[in-house]
């Protein structure tokens, strides 16, 4: 693993790139604030969600797999993700 998958702030074009293995150790590093259970990290490695697969996750597509709490906390910080690769192409 890389280190930055465990970073605070990865950015879009890191996340990009990670693979299934990365996801799984990033939602890891960051259980307790996505409020994601051990069952349902292991949902997106069960699912193959690669980094590229994580950027297009939207809440009704989270929903389908994990609760609704994890749910909201991950689409934000997606949606925050694909805001900073928006505001770079605008640069």
């Amino acid at each position: 693993m890389s280190t930055s998958t465990t970073t605070a702030n990865p950015l879009f074009e890191t996340v990009d790139s990670w693979s299934v293995e990365e996801v799984r150790n990033f939602l890891k590093s960051k259980q307790n604030k996505f409020s994601l259970t051990d069952d349902e990290i292991e949902k997106f490695k069960n699912n193959n969600v690669n980094g590229s697969a994580f950027l297009l996750l939207t809440e009704q597509r989270l929903l389908n797999f994990i609760s609704f709490g994890p749910a909201i906390n991950i689409a934000e910080f997606v949606s925050q993700l694909n805001s900073q690769s928006k505001f770079c192409y605008i640069l």
